[in-house]
C-alpha cells in the first residue's frame, strides 16, 4: 500500500512531530519539542537555523556571526547614587541623585584663581587701572592710590611694588614745585661768604611731601626731584656783589655781579639738581651783602625763586 492517510495512523501525543532522530534508519518516532531542536541546525554566518540561545537579559542583540553580543559602547552594572563635586567658585545642587534628577551648577561668588585664568577678585575699583598681583598667581590689583588727585600720571615704583598715582613731570607742571622767598634788605647783614638768609616766604611747594628750605640759620633749598630747575635772584646792593650758587655746600657757579647802585638787579640761570641735593645763593669770599646802606622804595626787598622745569 502506498498511501497511508493521517487518520489511519496512530494518534500522536501533544506537541510532537514524526520524525527520527535515532541516527540511523527507523521507523516513525513521536518527538518532543526538545528532540526536535537537538537535531535542527543553529544559525550561523554560512547557515539558516534556529536561533542560539541568549543567556537571558534585555540588551544583547543577535549578530550575523550567529552570537549574542551587547550593543557597541553599552556597559553593564548597577547605579545607586551618582554625586557630582565641583571647584569653589562653582556651586552644584541637586547632588547625589539616588533615583532621578538633574544636577545644577551655578556660580558661587567665589573668584577664579589666576593660575586657572581668572582674576583672584570678585570686584575692583571703578575706572582704575588693574595690574598684576605680588606674585606669579596672585590676585590682580586695583592701582586706585592717588587716583583721586587730577593730573596725576600712573608712575613705575620699581619691580617689587605696584604702580601709584603721582604728579607728573614735564612743563605742565613746573610751577607746581619749588619755593620763592625774599629778605628786606635793611634788616639784614651777612657776613662774607654766607648763605643769604631769605627769612619771608613767598611760596613753597613740594606736592604732598612738605615745603623745600630749611629755614633758620641757613636758608638751603632741597631739590625733591632729579631734574632741571630755573633759579633767579633779585639784589639791592650797596657793595660790588658776586652772586653765587652753592650745590652740596660748594661754590657751583657765579650768577652775575651786583653793582653797588642800590638799584635792583635780577640774575637767574637754569641748572640740574639732583633729588636730595641741596642749593643756597651766598655771596663771595671777603664781600659782604648790603652791609652798609639801606635801599629805599621798592628796591628794600631782594627775593629768590627756584621753580622744577622737569625731568
Amino acid at each position: 500500500m502506498s498511501q497511508i492517510k493521517n487518520k489511519f495512523l496512530a494518534q500522536m501525543p501533544t506537541l510532537t512531530i514524526k520524525g527520527n532522530n535515532t541516527g540511523g534508519t527507523a521507523n516513525p518516532l513521536d518527538l518532543t519539542v526538545a528532540q526536535v531542536n537537538a537535531i535542527l541546525p543553529a544559525f550561523t554566518s554560512s547557515l539558516n537555523g534556529l536561533a542560539p540561545s541568549s543567556g537571558g537579559g534585555t540588551t544583547n542583540f543577535l549578530r550575523a556571526d550567529g552570537t549574542w553580543a551587547a550593543p557597541p559602547g553599552a556597559t553593564s552594572g548597577t547605579v545607586t547614587s551618582v554625586a557630582m563635586t565641583v571647584p569653589s567658585f562653582l556651586s552644584i545642587s541637586g547632588s547625589p541623585i539616588t533615583t532621578s534628577g538633574t544636577l545644577a551648577v551655578t556660580l558661587s561668588g567665589t573668584a577664579l584663581p589666576v593660575a586657572n585664568g581668572g582674576t583672584g577678585d570678585t570686584s575692583f575699583t571703578a575706572y582704575a587701572p588693574i595690574a598684576g598681583g605680588t606674585t606669579t598667581t596672585g590676585a590682580l590689583q586695583s592701582l586706585s592710590s592717588g587716583m583721586s588727585t587730577a593730573g596725576f600720571v600712573l608712575t613705575s615704583n620699581g619691580t617689587s611694588a605696584a604702580p601709584t598715582w603721582q604728579a607728573g613731570g614735564g612743563a605742565s607742571t613746573a610751577t607746581a614745585i619749588g619755593a620763592s622767598y625774599y629778605v628786606h634788605a635793611s634788616s639784614y647783614g651777612a657776613s662774607a661768604g654766607a648763605a643769604i638768609n631769605f627769612d619771608t616766604q613767598w611760596w613753597d611747594n613740594n606736592g604732598s611731601s612738605g615745603t623745600c628750605v630749611t629755614t633758620g640759620t641757613s636758608w638751603v633749598f632741597t631739590a625733591p626731584k632729579t631734574g632741571k630747575y630755573s633759579i633767579s635772584v633779585s639784589t639791592c646792593t650797596s657793595n660790588t656783589v658776586h652772586v653765587n650758587v652753592y650745590v652740596n655746600g660748594s661754590l657751583f657757579k657765579v650768577l652775575g655781579t651786583s653793582p653797588s647802585s642800590n638799584t635792583q638787579n635780577t640774575f637767574s640761570s637754569t641748572i640740574v639738581l639732583t633729588a636730595t641735593n641741596t642749593m643756597f645763593f651766598g655771596t663771595t669770599a671777603g664781600q659782604t651783602w648790603n652791609s652798609s646802606t639801606t635801599p629805599t622804595g621798592d628796591n628794600q626787598i631782594t627775593e629768590c625763586s627756584i621753580v622744577f622745569l622737569g625731568s
